[in-house]
């Protein structure tokens, strides 16, 4: 059955709903609104759950940032033209979000070039790839599993802070700490009121490393009673 957000632009319980600032905080440091509105302009995201106007948001679904992530990952990681590879990450990025995984791994091609094979043999080659900037080619077919991860369990990690994540089953993908409800903004609003102690106590559960992580994302200071 497939997980996608019906074309109707109701959002199924579970799939999360993201504006394009919130991805950007989810994705920091390096997203920004807008490459996020450039890969939607040239259709690499497909249409988003809502188009935005004056006062009115674009809305993106779960599939559609961990595309931004795949998107800007690949750009970090490799020097190529968009225009030249624009067939090869769309190619990537319907495979990442397929039923059926296959998993997908980087190799050096001819003259350098970069391609990627799946484990059925299906491969293409991303011909403005010829630098790899940092790490390796493994590193970059890991990098692709770990997405494919995300992609099954719908939770984006946020880089950084080990014990956040954004899950699109919980407060419809609002960054929260991992395992709980416990929103990151709801922490910040918190430490207005609270020291550091009373904000522990109201969570005993919750490592406390877990809550210092949640002030950091959102840019504020726990302060000692």
């Amino acid at each position: 059955m497939s997980r996608r957000p019906p074309s109707s632009g109701i959002v199924q319980l579970g799939q999360g709903v993201y504006t394009v600032p919130e991805t950007c905080r989810i994705l920091r440091p390096s997203m920004t609104s807008r490459k996020v509105h450039y890969w939607l302009d040239t259709d690499l995201l497909g249409n988003p759950l809502r188009k935005g106007a004056r006062g009115v948001p674009t809305l993106l679904s779960f599939e559609q940032v961990l595309k931004v992530r795949t998107l800007q990952h690949l750009r970090d990681e490799l020097r190529f033209s968009l225009q030249k590879v624009r067939g090869s990450l769309a190619w990537v990025l319907q495979e990442l979000t397929r039923e059926e995984w296959h998993q997908l791994e980087f190799f050096r091609g001819v003259g350098g070039s970069v391609g990627i094979v799946t484990n059925t043999g299906e491969t293409v080659t991303l011909p403005g790839a010829q630098t790899v900037l940092t790490g390796t080619l493994n590193e970059l077919s890991s990098f692709m599993e770990a997405v494919r991860e995300q992609w099954t369990t719908r939770k984006l990690s946020i880089e950084g802070l080990p014990s956040l994540v954004s899950d699109a089953a919980v407060l419809a993908g609002a960054p929260v700490i991992d395992g709980t409800r416990v929103e990151t903004a709801f922490v910040a609003n918190l430490a207005l009121e609270l020291n550091r102690s009373e904000i522990h106590a109201l969570f005993p559960n919750v490592p406390e490393g877990a809550i210092e992580q949640a002030a950091e994302f959102e840019g504020v200071m726990l302060h000692a009673a």
